[in-house]
């Protein structure tokens, strides 16, 4: 079976990260509607 870097834990800077998916802010769904 090959190691695929996306499940290694990686650090980032103060951050330390179980795997290397993240998930962006979901700032839009959340804003009123004008």
């Amino acid at each position: 079976m090959s190691h695929d870097p996306l499940f290694c834990p990686l650090r980032l800077g103060q951050l330390h990260l179980n795997n290397r998916i993240v998930m962006p802010p979901m700032t839009r769904s959340r804003a009123s509607q004008p």
